[in-house]
Formats: structure tokens, C-alpha cells, sequence
């Protein structure tokens, strides 16, 4: 879209094209991935044990030789797709009807 070596400059260009001129110039680097070798210890203590949670995750990178926080650890967790499984309360289905309730002498009939 944008040529250099046209008659046109890149400044004009820019402005044609509403953009800024930072935007041209400016070449991504690629940055390696500093906590890949976490998120495998990561992975590999969750699926040991996958009911906790990233304190305890933590707690066992601490003994292996990692310092991280429990908010990376919570969000590499994240990154990864895991989380603490653990029964939740099911809050949103209703209250049964009360004539469908049998009081427990009725039960023992």
C-alpha cells in the first residue's frame, strides 16, 4: 500500500491513507516466550492434583526453583485453559414445589 521510491512521499502518503507515519517504520520483534518453561510445571502439577488451585501451584514452583506470584501463576493458568476443578453450588436452578416435598415420615411408608 505504501511504496517508497515513488513519486509521492511517505509523509503524503500517510496522509492520504490517514495513518500515522510510526505505523510505516515500525518492524515487530519477536520476543521469546519467557514463562514456557513454567507453564510445562504448570501443566504437569495441575494434572497431578487438578482440583487446586494457583496458591498451591505456587507452592510446589517455589520448591522446584521458580519464583513466580500467584497472579502469573493464575494467569499462565489462564493462558493455558486450566482451572481448580471443585463442586460448585448450583444456585440457579428453582426451589422445587412444595407439595412435591415429602416430609420424611411419608418417605419411611
Amino acid at each position: 500500500m505504501i511504496e517508497p521510491g515513488i513519486e509521492i512521499s511517505i509523509k503524503r502518503q500517510c496522509e492520504l491513507l490517514g495513518i500515522n507515519r510510526s505505523r510505516v517504520y515500525y518492524d515487530k520483534v519477536m520476543r521469546p516466550d519467557r514463562y514456557e518453561k513454567i507453564k510445562v510445571e504448570v501443566k504437569r502439577i495441575w494434572e497431578g492434583m487438578p482440583s487446586r488451585g494457583a496458591r498451591y501451584i505456587v507452592r510446589e514452583l517455589f520448591e522446584i526453583g521458580y519464583r513466580p506470584g500467584r497472579k502469573k501463576a493464575g494467569e499462565l493458568m489462564r493462558l493455558l485453559g486450566l482451572s481448580a476443578l471443585f463442586v460448585r453450588k448450583n444456585l440457579t436452578k428453582r426451589a422445587r414445589d412444595i407439595r412435591s416435598i415429602h416430609t420424611y415420615s411419608e418417605i419411611l411408608r
